[in-house]
């Protein structure tokens, strides 16, 4: 079973992710993670999976590659990098 984003990264529960467009890097979205590892946009919730293909408009997306979340140095970091370091 793949793990969720709170699992992941409990302590994000609550945060808002950035996501970034892969073709136009001055588009980004926000979105908070909830408690039950789903996300919220704007009315929608769902996956990090379901939400990053509403916002970019096609049928199915990785969420892992494309949402990020803003660390104390103001730095976005790609939540895939905190699932790779989970695995390791």
């Amino acid at each position: 079973k793949q793990k969720t984003a709170y699992e992941i990264m409990p302590s994000l529960v609550g945060s808002e992710m950035c996501i970034r467009d892969s073709y136009n890097n001055k588009k980004s979205y926000k979105a908070t993670i909830l408690s039950d590892g789903s996300i919220s946009y704007k009315n929608e919730r769902g996956s990090i999976h379901k939400i990053a293909a509403k916002v970019n408009k096609t049928s199915s997306f990785n969420g892992w590659d494309y949402w990020h979340y803003e660390d104390k140095k103001k730095n976005l970091i790609c939540i895939d990098e905190i699932r790779k370091k989970m695995r390791s």
